[in-house]
């Protein structure tokens, strides 16, 4: 090669190196760093105060991750400010343990990594820490009924499973206080609500406890024991109401199996509207006449008062209600100011309502926690008056009806259900002449049971298992006629020669009682028991008597 041919060689090889070298050295120069790319890792091991997740840094973008974990919130994008946790440095998968959470809450989590460029985050991903888990809440709330010589109805109420779904739930029953399921019990289902249980194989005129139960993960709530006597297989009667004595005034008397017990002196008109037995105690509310001619609203319990309200200008006693050692009145009361609808319980009222005209209340219920009364309220209407149904729980006031004129004279409350009976009226106001129609509301919807024809009221309502039973009366035309309806079915108690009426009605097993009042020939009023229909005369027809409530056990 010639001398000019090797060093033109040299010289290219050279600016090719140079040139090389010096692309290799603008490259590097060129090179910028960027903050780490990360993922956040599936949340596990998930508790009522903790969880795991974590990251993993797949590139750290040129500079090294100095720092890296989990952040989290209840709100969504949650970052490094709030709460997080540190768990070293450098690229790979880390774990992450978070704490202090809130049980039963929706939380979102983020991984992240920090180099010199900054923080990364990485997906978000949401998670709904565990509720605290406890045994349900159960209440014995249902209103022992059907009672027989070996049965009875029962039930309860589980208003919160405690976190962990009930999987059984009934009542449980003893001859000593405080039953357990290894003991007695039913099994009606699961889940949360109201139930009701059939209990049967009991003996009779025996005392037992009964309380509801409901199980869960973890473990067995009960509700509150609950005491009741089964009847005899010839269970006793108690009918309440008044016979006229020979001054001809009115006496509040019980009759038990047909055998009357005075209860007022006779000295002044007096009378029982409402019975209730509990154990081997009767009691009975209603009104006695002081010596000013104003009506006192009582109570006795075996014959002996026990309560005196006398607010200046009347009272009526309606009804009475037993629950456990609690005992509830219902009154209408007049201060000669206003008129006061109240609910006495052990002897401290509570208004419900007021009026410048009239309002009272007819028929008392208590299930669990809940107070149940109905009633009505006398308005101006039509330059006359009016009254309308009422029904209140826990105080608050609802109106039964759309029509202008309606009562409501009785209640009953089984399982979730709530029976009402009374009247609707087909027009006009108490001034103008109103006809009424019997009817029932169910859970507020209400159901007529006569077509409006002829005048007809219904005075009680009483539930056994799933028939419903009303008593009242109807007119045929030309007097009334008594009748107990049995899930809207009319039966007539009398056959409409002479006026009568149903006030009060009950069932023990398949037997239908009812008691009120039938006039005789000579025009008197004799106080009747029906039992299915057969007539049973509890007076002789000399003077003047009504049933007005009937207990059968």
């Amino acid at each position: 090669m010639k001398l000019t041919n090797i060093k033109l060689f040299i010289s290219v090889s050279l600016l090719s190196i140079c040139s090389l070298n010096c692309a290799k050295e603008s490259e590097r120069l060129d090179t910028t760093s960027s903050v780490p790319v990360i993922s956040t890792l599936a949340v596990h091991s998930v508790t009522t105060t903790s969880a795991i997740s974590g990251g993993n840094i797949t590139d750290d973008g040129g500079a090294s991750v100095t720092a890296r974990g989990i952040c989290w919130s209840t709100s969504a994008n949650p970052d490094v400010t709030g709460n997080h946790t540190t768990d070293g440095n450098g690229i790979g998968t880390f774990s992450s343990n978070m704490t202090g959470l809130s049980s039963n809450t929706v939380y979102y989590v983020r991984a992240y990594a920090m180099n010199s460029e900054g923080i990364a985050y990485g997906n978000e991903i949401s998670f709904n820490s565990i509720a605290i888990i406890g045994l349900p809440m159960v209440v014995t709330d249902l209103q022992l009924t059907g009672i027989t010589p070996s049965s009875a109805i029962s039930g309860g109420t589980i208003s919160s499973d405690g976190g962990s779904s009930v999987t059984v739930r009934g009542v449980c029953w003893s001859t000593t206080i405080n039953p357990v399921v290894t003991g007695n019990h039913t099994t009606d289902g699961s889940g949360t609500g109201t139930f009701v249980s059939n209990i049967t194989g009991l003996l009779e005129t025996t005392t037992y406890h009964v309380r509801a139960y409901a199980t869960n993960s973890e473990g067995t709530a009960y509700g509150n024991d609950l005491s009741f006597s089964t009847s005899s297989s010839t269970p006793s009667v108690y009918v309440g109401g008044a016979e006229r004595n020979n001054s001809n005034n009115l006496v509040a008397t019980i009759w038990k199996d047909g055998v009357p017990t005075q209860i007022t002196t006779g000295l002044s008109n007096g009378g029982i509207n409402a019975i209730s037995v509990s154990g081997s105690d009767v009691y009975a509310v209603g009104s006695e006449v002081n010596v000013a001619g104003e009506e006192v609203g009582k109570l006795w319990k075996n014959g002996v008062q026990k309560l005196s309200i006398d607010p200046g200008c009347g009272v009526t006693a309606y009804h009475v209600f037993i629950s456990g050692s609690d005992v509830y009145v219902s009154t209408g009361e007049n201060d000669c100011t206003i008129s006061s609808a109240k609910i006495w319980k052990n002897d401290i009222p509570t208004t419900l309502a007021t009026s410048n005209q009239l309002v009272y209340v007819r028929s008392v219920f208590k299930v669990g926690a809940d107070i149940y009364a109905v009633g009505g309220k006398v308005v101006a209407y039509n330059n006359g008056f009016t009254t309308n149904a009422k029904m209140w729980k826990n105080g608050i006031e609802t109106n039964l009806s759309t029509m202008p004129f309606s009562l409501a004279t009785s209640l009953f409350v089984s399982g979730s259900d709530v029976y009402i009976a009374g009247s609707i009226f087909n027009g006009g106001s108490i001034t103008i002449g109103p006809k009424p129609i019997a009817t029932i509301w169910k859970n507020g919807i209400q159901t007529t049971l006569t077509d409006g024809t002829n005048i007809a009221g219904a005075e009680s309502v009483f539930v056994l298992g799933t028939d419903v039973y009303v008593a009242g009366y109807e007119s045929n035309g030309s007097v009334d006629v008594a009748k107990v309806w049995k899930n809207g079915m009319a039966t007539s108690l009398t056959n409409g020669t002479d006026s009568a009426v149903a006030f009060s009605v009950c069932a023990l097993g398949s037997d239908v009682y009812a008691t009120g009042f039938e006039k005789n020939g000579a025009g008197v009023k004799v106080a009747k028991v029906w039992k299915n229909g057969v007539a049973t005369s509890l007076t002789t027809g000399n003077r003047d008597a009504i049933g007005a409530s009937i207990i059968v056990k």
